[in-house]
C-alpha cells in the first residue's frame, strides 16, 4: 500500500481515469437531464449511428433482459432470408449477429451484473458505461506494462497521451463499438505477461493464466486479429521460454483453452458450428456459411490494392490527425536516433520497433485496400472504419512520442506542457468539431429519434420497411429489408404483398439512379408506389402496392 501511494504518476493517472470516464460518456448520457432519467421502469430502446452498434445493442438487450441468444423470425422463409438489418443475418429462421458474438457475450456479462443488482431499469446506463470505463482504465494497464519494460516517466507520458489521443478518445465515447474493448484485453494481457516475466513467487502461474486467458478474450472479440497477434504471441513465447516453468506453462495452456472453449460455445450457439460465420452466405438448408470457405475464396477481405493501401495510410495516419502526425514523425526520428546510439541497451527498443513494423504491415496489407467510406458524404473522417482498424498503430504511436517527451523533459521541462496543450486542443477539435465528430453524431441521433417516431406513427405494427440506411434506427420497431441488390429482394417483397403485409420504402429521394434501378427491379406492371407519406430533408416514406 505504501508503494502504491509513493507512485505519484499512478495516482495522477487514476485521477485522470475518473475524469476521462465521465468525459467519454458525453455521447451516451445527457448530463443536463440526468436527474430526470427514470431508473424504475423498462429502459427506453436506444438509437445508434452505426449498424454494428445497433445490432450489438439488440442482441445484448435480448440476452440480458429476455435471456435469449437468437431471435426467431417467422417470416424468414417467406422472405427468402431477406428480412433483417445490415449487421444481422438469418440462420435457421432466427436472427443472429453477422459477426463478433464475443462482443455480445462480454457486454452482456458486464451489464448482467448491474441488472442483477439494480434491476433491468439500469440496463442502458450499465451498457453504455462499459466502453467509456475500459477506455479510461486501459491507460492504467498501459502504464503498468510500460513501466516494467522502460521506466515510469516513459510509461506515464505514453498513458497520458493515450487518454487524449483523438482516435482513442472518439471510440471510447462510442459506447457500442468494440474496438476499445479489444484493445483493453490486449493491453491487460500484455500487463500480465510482463508481470509473469518479472514475478518470482507463487503468483507466476496465475499471471501466466491471466496472460493467456485475456489474450484469448481479445481474439474472442475480434478473431480476425489473430492473423497478426498469433505470430506475435508465438514469437514472445519462444523469446520468453526460459521464464516458462512446467507449472506456469500448464496454467498458460489452461487460460488459452478456457478462452477457446468460450469461443467454440458461442459459435455453436449463434451459428450452429465452430467454423460457421454470419459473414459467409447462408446455405440453402438455412445453416450459416463456413468461414474457411470464405477465407479460401478471398483471404484479403477488401482485395489487394497497393494504391489503396498508400492512400489509406496517408489519410488515416496524417490527414485525419495532421498535428499528431507531425509529432509522430519527430518521435519516429528520435527513436531511430536511439537505435543508432552507442552505450544503450537497444534490445527492448528493437523489439518494440520490430513489433510495430510487423503490426503495421499486417494491418495495412489486410485492411489498407478498403476503398469504402462509411458516411454518405464520402469524406475521410475520424468516424471511418479504418480508424478503428488502425487503432493498434495509434497505440504504438503514443509510446514513440513518450520517448521524445522524456528526452525533452530532461532538456526543457516546461516546454512539455505546451506540447501536451497543443495536442489536447487539436484532439478536442478532431473528436468534437470535425466532420462526424461527437457533436455532429449527438445531433444526428436526436434527428433519428424524431424520424423513427414519425415512421412508427405512419406505419402499421407488423409492416415491413425497405431501406438501405435507416435500419439502424427503424429496427426493431419495424422489420426491415436492406439487401436491395440481392436476387431475392423483389421476390421477397412480392411474397409479403401477396400475403397481405404492408410494405413501405424509406430511402434517399435524391438518389435517382437508385430509384430507376428500383423501378426496373420491381417491374411497374406489378408494383406501384404511393405518394409521399412522410418526408425528411433528404428521405421519403412511401407505400408499395401490388397492382
Amino acid at each position: 500500500m505504501k508503494n502504491f501511494f509513493e507512485d505519484k504518476y499512478k495516482l495522477f493517472l487514476i485521477v485522470l481515469s475518473i475524469i476521462f470516464f465521465v468525459t467519454y460518456l458525453f455521447l451516451s448520457i445527457d448530463f443536463n437531464n440526468f436527474s430526470k432519467m427514470n431508473f424504475f421502469h423498462q429502459p427506453d430502446y436506444l438509437v445508434f449511428n452505426q449498424p454494428d452498434e445497433s445490432a450489438n445493442y439488440f442482441f445484448i438487450r435480448k440476452l440480458v433482459v429476455e435471456k435469449v441468444f437468437r431471435v426467431g423470425e417467422d417470416l424468414s422463409f417467406l422472405t427468402l432470408n431477406q428480412l433483417h438489418p445490415r449487421s444481422m443475418t438469418v440462420v435457421q429462421g432466427t436472427l443472429v449477429p453477422i459477426g463478433f458474438p464475443g462482443v455480445v457475450a462480454v457486454f452482456s456479462l458486464f451489464t448482467s451484473f448491474f441488472v442483477y443488482i439494480f434491476g433491468s431499469s439500469f440496463f442502458n446506463l450499465a451498457l453504455v458505461s462499459l466502453v467509456p470505463l475500459l477506455g479510461a482504465v486501459t491507460p492504467l494497464f498501459f502504464y503498468g506494462f510500460l513501466k516494467k519494460i522502460f521506466n515510469r516517466r516513459v510509461a506515464f507520458f505514453a498513458s497520458l497521451l493515450l487518454f487524449i489521443n483523438p482516435a482513442w478518445w472518439y471510440y471510447a465515447s462510442r459506447s457500442l463499438q468494440h474496438t476499445i474493448i479489444f484493445i483493453f484485453f490486449v493491453v491487460s494481457s500484455l500487463y500480465f505477461a510482463t508481470s509473469f516475466v518479472y514475478c518470482h513467487d507463487k503468483r507466476k502461474s496465475l499471471f501466466a493464466f491471466l496472460w493467456a486467458f485475456l489474450f484469448g478474450v481479445a481474439i474472442l472479440i475480434r478473431p480476425i486479429e489473430f492473423l497478426w497477434l498469433g505470430p506475435l504471441l508465438l514469437f514472445f513465447l519462444v523469446y520468453l521460454r526460459k521464464n516458462l516453468t512446467r507449472n506456469s506453462f500448464l496454467f498458460f495452456l489452461l487460460g488459452a483453452f478456457l478462452s477457446m472453449l468460450i469461443f467454440a460455445l458461442l459459435q455453436i450457439i449463434y451459428y450452429g458450428s465452430i467454423w460457421s460465420t454470419g459473414y459467409a452466405f447462408v446455405q440453402e438448408n438455412g445453416m450459416a456459411g463456413n468461414i474457411l470457405d470464405k477465407i479460401s475464396s478471398n483471404f484479403f477481405l477488401f482485395g489487394f490494392s497497393v494504391k489503396a493501401m498508400l492512400k489509406n495510410t496517408l489519410f488515416y495516419s496524417g490527414l485525419v490527425f495532421p498535428v499528431w502526425l507531425f509529432v509522430y514523425f519527430l518521435s519516429f526520428v528520435y527513436l531511430n536516433y536511439l537505435l543508432l546510439k552507442k552505450n544503450l541497451d537497444k534490445k527492448k527498443y528493437k523489439i518494440l520497433f520490430g513489433t510495430f513494423v510487423f503490426t503495421a504491415l499486417c494491418l495495412i496489407f489486410y485492411y489498407g485496400s478498403s476503398s469504402f467510406v462509411d458516411n454518405l458524404s464520402m469524406q475521410y473522417s475520424i468516424g471511418s472504419s479504418q480508424v478503428r482498424y488502425f487503432m493498434p498503430l495509434y497505440l504504438f504511436g503514443t509510446v514513440f512520442i513518450a520517448f521524445l517527451f522524456e528526452f525533452l523533459f530532461k532538456k526543457v521541462k516546461y516546454f512539455i506542457f505546451i506540447f501536451f496543450a497543443v495536442l489536447f486542443i487539436f484532439s478536442i477539435k478532431s473528436v468534437f468539431y470535425d466532420f462526424e465528430g461527437l457533436l455532429h453524431i449527438k445531433s444526428i441521433l436526436n434527428e433519428y429519434n424524431d424520424i423513427k417516431t414519425e415512421i412508427v406513427q405512419n406505419t402499421e405494427d407488423n409492416s415491413i420497411i425497405v431501406t438501405r440506411y435507416a435500419d439502424k434506427y427503424i429496427f426493431p420497431d419495424r422489420r426491415v429489408i436492406t439487401s436491395v441488390e440481392d436476387k431475392n429482394f423483389v421476390p421477397a417483397i412480392k411474397n409479403l404483398l401477396l400475403r397481405g403485409y404492408k410494405v413501405y420504402i424509406f430511402d434517399l429521394f435524391a438518389d435517382k439512379r437508385y430509384y430507376e434501378n428500383m423501378s426496373f427491379q420491381l417491374d411497374l406492371s406489378d408494383i406501384s408506389i404511393s405518394e409521399d407519406i412522410f418526408k425528411t430533408k433528404d428521405s421519403v416514406l412511401q407505400q408499395i402496392f401490388l397492382k
